[in-house]
């Protein structure tokens, strides 16, 4: 039988999870917004955006591969540029 206080513990950790899958989720999306801003400044690499916003290289990569399948930017070989209108900038 499983003790009430390790229950407890266990509801604690899932409810903190959720919370940080829930921060992570808004941060991602204020992280999103920045990038953006980065690449409206002009053609950017990955190595630049993680290190303006002090990011992981691998982070920088998830944030702007979303961002390509959303249709807000193109990849043209290592760097990254906005898409306006449908058309490539």
């Amino acid at each position: 039988m499983i003790k009430l206080s390790k229950v407890k513990f266990l509801l604690a950790v899932t409810v903190l999870r959720f919370q940080a899958y829930l921060s992570r989720d808004l941060m991602s999306e204020e992280l999103k917004n920045k990038v953006l801003d980065l690449v409206k400044e002009g053609d950017v690499a990955v190595a630049y955006v993680a290190k303006k916003l002090n990011i992981q290289h691998m982070e920088a990569i998830r944030i702007l591969e979303e961002l390509v399948a959303e249709g807000k930017i193109s990849k043209r070989g290592k760097r990254y540029r906005i898409v306006k209108a449908g058309i490539v900038m």
